[in-house]
């Protein structure tokens, strides 16, 4: 039973104390909310600099530099107004309309504005007076360039392998075939192709139709569109052959060739094979050599079907015998 009230007591004196820190704990809480009043109430100078940021551009302008990248001012008042403007606003940078704000051209390029006409706009920005704010200096400056546009060509930047007996069957087509960049007459003069985001596909077996992004420089202020469609036709290929003929030029000497005819090998796909025929070739003799006496006279392709590949032929040369002078 003595020990049990020894316990009480021991359990009384800790409330105690307890009790004593909260009420020590409630007053240093309470004196320094009274002190940070008294001081908030106070007036203070703070200086305030904010990364500077160009809206409502002319439509026939492009802002090329900013000579000034921030807007340094002090804003004098009360710690409440300055708590408030600089710490509960979520003001991280300064956006200045142009069509709103006035400025003034220096030169052909460089503008600049007042910092006298930003008070009263700043001042509603951060909700404060506008004698409350002195600038650290009496103008920002920027510079402005014509705006130029130009059409160019879409290039696109491919590297295709097929599977065996696939082959592309017609050159690339982009829609469009040309876009529209805007820029300054500096970046716009040296541009004549744009190329499209490299594209890289493998065992292709059927034709590509798909959406590429355009690759430009940062120089260049837009472009329209900003992608394309990308469409490479696919075929299946086989490989044939056809005996042709050897044609010759007229001359005005009569020329006997050995062979007449030449074996031309060929890939041809397979939707066009049916329709392929000996007439759409020319092989034509070069009589160049005879004028040199050579003993045997080169052949050449004088026309070919567009949409075959790896054309040869063969033999490459004939021999001849002059059977008239």
């Amino acid at each position: 039973m003595k020990k049990f009230r020894q316990i009480v007591k021991v359990l009384e004196s800790v409330n105690r104390n307890r009790n004593k820190l909260s009420v020590f704990l409630i007053f240093v809480l309470v004196s320094t909310i009274l002190w940070l009043l008294i001081k908030l109430s106070d007036e203070y100078t703070v200086g305030v600099s904010l990364p500077v940021y160009y809206d409502e551009i002319p439509a026939n302008k492009t802002l090329v530099e900013k000579t000034d990248e921030y807007l340094n001012f002090t804003v004098t008042s009360r710690g409440f107004v300055i708590f408030k403007t600089i710490y509960l606003t979520n003001i991280r940078e300064i956006l200045i309309p142009l069509d709103q704000i006035p400025y003034r051209k220096r030169n052909s390029v460089e503008y600049y504005i007042n910092t006298s006409n930003l008070r009263e706009w700043l001042a509603r920005k951060f909700k404060i007076n506008d004698t409350e704010i002195a600038f650290d200096d009496t103008e920002i400056r920027f510079r402005l360039e014509e705006l130029y546009s130009k059409k160019i060509k879409v290039i696109p930047n491919l590297s295709l392998s097929f599977k065996d007996q696939y082959q592309q069957y017609s050159e690339s087509r982009t829609d469009p075939d040309s876009i529209t960049v805007f820029g300054t007459a500096l970046v716009i003069d040296t541009m004549n192709i744009i190329f499209t985001q490299h594209l890289n596909l493998q065992d292709i077996d059927q034709t590509i139709r798909v959406r590429l992004p355009l690759v430009y420089s940062p120089e260049v202020i837009s472009i329209n569109p900003e992608e394309i469609e990308l469409v490479v036709e696919v075929e299946r290929f086989t490989e044939t052959t056809l005996i042709l003929p050897v044609k010759q030029p007229d001359l005005q000497t009569s020329l006997k060739i050995f062979p007449e005819q030449v074996t031309a090998k060929f890939l041809v796909s397979l939707k066009d094979y049916a329709n392929l025929s000996g007439s759409d070739f020319k092989i034509l003799l070069d009589t160049n050599g005879l004028h040199q006496n050579k003993p045997t006279l080169s052949l050449t392709v004088a026309h070919q079907p567009k949409k075959i590949k790896n054309l040869t032929i063969s033999p490459g040369f004939v021999e001849y015998i002059r059977t008239r002078p």
